[in-house]
C-alpha cells in the first residue's frame, strides 16, 4: 500500500508518508497525520507498530482503513 507509520500515538497510528502514485496516493482519501484507528475491522488500540504493519501488508489487493483526523496540539 505504500505508506509510513510512525510511533502510536493516543492508541492509534499516525500516517507519515504516503508515496507518490501508489494506492494510497491514488485514492485521494489518506492524509498525513491521519490516524489509522482499525484495519479491515481490526481495531489496533493494543497493537505493535510491527502487527499493523504485517496486518496492512497481508490485506492483498483490498484493504479497508477507519481514519481518524490528525489530532491538534496546544489549544
Amino acid at each position: 500500500m505504500c505508506l509510513r507509520l510512525l510511533f502510536p500515538i493516543y492508541k492509534s497510528l499516525i500516517l507519515g508518508k504516503i508515496i507518490s502514485n501508489s494506492p494510497a496516493d491514488q485514492c485521494g482519501q489518506l492524509h498525513i497525520n491521519d490516524r489509522i484507528l482499525a484495519v479491515n475491522s481490526v481495531d489496533l488500540t493494543h497493537m505493535l507498530h510491527t502487527d499493523v504493519v504485517n496486518l496492512i501488508k497481508d490485506s492483498g489487493r483490498t484493504i479497508t482503513l477507519k481514519i481518524g483526523p490528525p489530532l491538534h496540539y496546544g489549544k
